[in-house]
């Protein structure tokens, strides 16, 4: 941004020494009133330092001498001092960029969109969609059919809703009314520029209006479906849920512990589950548990562990319900084994793996190449559901432990 001096201007001060000190580094030229008139003359910003209060002391002429330069000019086209023009390859720098506004002085306005092309988003109204192509045709405008990443288009018109589809990928998106406001005022209206990268994280960031209010990694929580009374081989609609929390605490203290009714007798807690529990209600079905977008869970394959867990990693754009995570963990044991996991499985100590060998080594198999064993016929007893335990690695973690116990 230029700062003037004109005839009454003084030379001296803390004001002047602070702006010919610090003013180019924070964009401030001190330029003469020449460097205005000739701006206006030629239609065009010229170079700044050429007029500068520095250049002119460089010359040999004292700043308190400056006065006699300014708006007197040199020839009929410039205000720049006789040394300037001592280099004509000089004066042809002068010359910076056009202005924004830029009109000839002809007697006839230049058109605002000339060789310009513009293309409209198809979700403006087909009323507007008239009135923006009218107005931008006259004023020179090319209307473009299609739009893709990468094409000549000079604006995208779109409005709101539509805004992300082009942020990051098109230097000049408006509005209908930027478009009829600069047609109307014969004057491009001011326009925000980003760059791509930065526009693109823009885009990310419009997508949810609570996207500032909500932690990018939230804390997930420590467990998952501890209140939940589950034979995992079974169908998901036969599951319930404790009406106790303090039922599932500890779950090997309930299995040890032996409760008395009022006659005395022992009882078996497993026999007690009906009293502490109800089937899942379709708002708790549906009740949301798990808020990122992957969970990834690893399943016990066999009961004593020799093979470890299998990890699986699943996806859901709005978070996980209650529902869904049984699904998966029902889905999952209810597939075959892999051809690795029997390979492994049939060097283990379950009991299982015998049943595994003696299918393998019968003679109606020795001419099939793979025989189907589900998963869940390997865990043998081991299919009471206890809970999914989040792996202390951190505290955002969406790696979960299945642990179910027999």
């Amino acid at each position: 941004m230029p700062w003037f001096l004109n005839t009454q201007h003084s030379y001296a001060g803390r004001k002047f020494e602070h702006a010919l000190k610090h003013g180019p580094r924070n964009g401030l030229f001190l330029v003469t009133l020449g460097w205005f008139v000739d701006c206006v003359r030629r239609n065009m910003r010229l170079d700044e330092s050429l007029y500068g209060i520095k250049n002119i002391g460089e010359n040999g002429l004292p700043l308190g001498e400056f006065n006699h330069l300014v708006g007197v000019p040199v020839s009929e086209n410039s205000c720049l001092p006789p040394v300037i023009f001592q280099d004509k390859a000089c004066a042809d720098t002068t010359l910076k960029h056009p202005l924004q506004t830029h009109r000839k002085e002809d007697g006839l306005n230049e058109l605002v969109f000339r060789n310009e092309t513009i293309y409209i988003d198809p979700g403006i109204s087909s009323e507007m969609r008239k009135k923006i192509s009218g107005a931008a045709t006259r004023e020179g405008a090319k209307l473009l059919e299609h739009w893709f990443i990468g094409c000549h288009a000079t604006y995208v018109v779109c409005e709101d809703a539509s805004v992300k589809k082009y942020v990051g990928h098109s230097d000049n998106i408006v509005t209908p009314l930027w478009i009829l406001k600069t047609v109307k005022e014969k004057n491009l209206q001011r326009l925000v520029h980003l760059s791509s990268d930065l526009a693109r994280h823009v885009a990310m960031v419009l997508e949810s209006e609570e996207s500032c209010a909500v932690p990018i990694h939230p804390i997930t929580p420590t467990t998952l479906l501890d209140s939940i009374c589950w034979t995992i081989s079974e169908p998901t609609s036969s599951a319930s849920i404790y009406t106790d929390s303090s039922w599932s605490d500890d779950a090997t203290e309930q299995q040890s512990t032996t409760y008395f009714d009022a006659n005395g007798d022992g009882r078996d807690p497993h026999q007690l589950t009906d009293n502490f529990s109800h089937p899942l209600r379709e708002s708790e079905q549906s009740e949301l548990i798990f808020k990122n977008h992957f969970l990834t869970i690893l399943f016990p394959i066999d009961r004593f562990g020799e093979l470890g867990p299998s990890s699986r990693t699943f996806y859901s754009n709005g978070g996980f319900t209650r529902l869904q995570v049984l699904d998966h963990i029902y889905n999952f044991y209810q597939e075959n084994m892999s051809i690795d996991e029997i390979d492994m499985a049939l060097h283990t100590d379950s009991r299982h793996a015998d049943r595994l060998r003696s299918l393998y080594a019968s003679s109606e198999s020795a001419e099939k190449v793979f025989i189907a064993f589900k998963r869940i016929d390997f865990l043998g007893s081991r299919r009471s559901f206890e809970a999914l335990k989040r792996l202390n690695r951190e505290n955002n973690s969406n790696v979960y432990e299945l642990v179910i116990r027999a």
